[in-house]
């Protein structure tokens, strides 16, 4: 693994150091022994400390920490595509939009939808398997949850606890793709609040 924690690092520290390195998940140590005693995750850390901080992040509106520049997919779009996609930028899931022209969140696309669907091999399978042809449309999640710029980080945070997703698309009153807010936001967010 890139990183490694043990039992008497700072808390608060660790989750910087995993945003930095656009680290989700990293396993912690014994600082004696050694020994593996297990995970740190950002969503553990928004379960375990971002409930005590809902009263703080109800001040903390949406549009101020959102990527405003947000990276989107098409329903026609082909799942190699996707998958390559998913790689090359290192994002684990992506708002589905109606058109390029509207910008309408229609769903949402994440690794963990191709996995439970079983698009697992889709290099070899787009090319000449039984799932020659398959679409984001055939695997997204629909309809997608999302925001709107003027919610505030407690909302964001008790979706994202209570609904164990990711990332959420921010729109405006029309549907419209505004930004996206991810876990490395919120955890940021209740690290200043800390």
């Amino acid at each position: 693994p890139q990183l490694v924690f043990n039992d008497n690092d700072d808390l608060k520290k660790a989750v910087k150091i995993m945003i930095e390195f656009d680290e989700w998940h990293a396993p912690v140590t014994d600082s004696r022994s050694g020994k593996y005693l297990g995970m740190i995750s950002l969503s553990s850390y928004m379960r375990t400390l971002g409930r005590s901080y809902l009263s703080l992040s109800n001040k903390v509106m949406i549009e101020n920490i959102m990527t405003k520049e947000v990276e989107y997919v098409l329903p026609d779009d082909h799942i190699s595509r996707l998958w390559r996609k998913m790689v090359t930028l290192r994002i684990s899931g992506f708002p589905v939009v109606r058109s390029k022209k509207t910008l309408e969140v229609i769903g949402m696309i994440t690794q963990h939808d191709l996995l439970r669907k079983g698009y697992t091999r889709i290099e070899l399978e787009s090319e000449r398997g039984p799932k020659k042809g398959v679409k984001v449309r055939d695997a997204m999640t629909t309809p997608a949850i999302t925001l709107k710029p003027y919610d505030t980080l407690d909302k964001a945070l008790t979706i994202m606890i209570e609904k164990d997703i990711g990332r959420i698309p921010v729109v405006d009153h029309e549907g419209k793709l505004k930004g996206i807010i991810d876990r490395s936001d919120v955890c940021m967010e209740l690290i200043k609040l800390r």
